[in-house]
């Protein structure tokens, strides 16, 4: 006679029909060690923050693909940083990267390299080459899929996404909607204490006039971006000449 365990697991593959999921053994992936990106599932929505949105599929996490052996990422970028005197700021990159925890904020003029940390962070984490979203990109995507159904809960699962990249925040073309939706994302994240990297250009007073027209509007998320009085966030500023053109800002 069967077992009732053996009935119940060939119930449930009979009911199944999403693709077989492979995850990593339990023993590879330990409590500190699980992807902050599917929590050590091995799998992941299409509809999760991945760049490239097939809605409603279900994917294999890259922490479940081999890694390249032994790649550093920062390697390219540690000596010219060193160089620069951003020791501290290569130094929060990586630490972020190992060990995925609070916000990261990348600070700096234009073309001091903190978009290529960020990527240096992602690619750590995921084992794999990584192409960061810029904020605007990622708030097009977000305006586009505004009439779906299921936009809310799509939207929030976004941002609760268990680690996230800011790239070039005040870049974007803002509007009141806009404003709300990256208001909202950033304070879910605040309040869970999600590992983030933002990279700005701009300090807190010209982040809070880029991000709205109406005096006041961008106070908020500039203050709570650069609150450095608490221990979640981190704000490591690069110094330095433009790595593409040499002009100093």
């Amino acid at each position: 006679m069967e077992s009732l365990g053996r009935v119940l697991r060939r119930i449930s593959a009979v009911q199944s029909t999403g693709p077989r999921l492979t995850r990593p053994a339990a023993s590879s992936l330990g409590t500190e060690e699980r992807c902050p990106r599917c929590g050590g599932q091995g799998w992941l929505r299409t509809d999760a923050p991945l760049g490239d949105a097939f809605f409603g599929k279900l994917v294999e996490c890259p922490c479940s693909i081999p890694a390249r052996a032994n790649r550093d990422w920062f390697a390219p970028l540690r000596s010219a940083h060193l160089a620069r005197g951003n020791q501290e700021a290569l130094a929060a990159a990586e630490a972020m990267a190992k060990a995925p925890s609070g916000w990261l904020v990348l600070h700096g003029p234009i073309g001091t390299g903190k978009t290529a940390l960020a990527q240096a962070i992602e690619s750590t984490i995921w084992g794999r080459e990584r192409i960061v979203t810029p904020v605007t990109q990622l708030l097009g995507q977000w305006q586009a899929h505004v009439a779906d159904d299921d936009f809310q809960a799509w939207f929030q699962f976004q941002c609760e996404a268990k680690f996230m990249t800011l790239d070039n925040l005040g870049r974007e073309r803002q509007t009141p909607w806009r404003l709300d939706r990256l208001g909202a994302c950033l304070d879910c994240r605040y309040v869970r204490h999600l590992p983030t990297v933002i990279t700005t250009e701009y300090d807190v007073d010209q982040l809070a006039r880029r991000l709205g027209d109406r005096p006041g509007d961008g106070d908020a998320i500039a203050d709570r971006v650069f609150s450095t009085e608490t221990d979640l966030v981190v704000v490591a500023t690069l110094k330095g000449a433009s790595f593409r053109t040499g002009r100093t800002w």
